[in-house]
């Protein structure tokens, strides 16, 4: 699988991750080609994970809002992959 980093156009696939740094939530915006399943993860710097979950992709743009409140200060790690990529990107929580 290739792995891409920050926003990207990558064989027709683009996305972008905003605001960041985020306080509250922080959106990702993602173009597919297909339907799809995504899967999320947020990880502390000790490669903790603290949010994981599956999204299900239209075919178009999707945005996914995910909700930050809970978690404390700091640099994350945002995954994000699908059938046929996965996306890694440094998130910034600030309180």
């Amino acid at each position: 699988k290739r792995v891409d980093l920050d926003n990207v156009s990558a064989s027709g696939h683009t996305w972008s991750v905003f605001p960041n740094p985020a306080v509250d939530e922080f959106s990702i915006a993602l173009e597919s080609s297909v339907d799809d399943a995504l899967l999320v993860t947020l990880s502390d710097m000790t490669q903790k994970e603290v949010i994981s979950f599956e999204y299900a992709l239209s075919k178009g743009s999707n945005v996914i809002i995910i909700p930050i409140a809970s978690l404390p200060a700091g640099v994350y790690v945002l995954q994000a992959s699908n059938s046929e990529r996965r996306f890694v990107t440094k998130i910034i929580v600030q309180k």
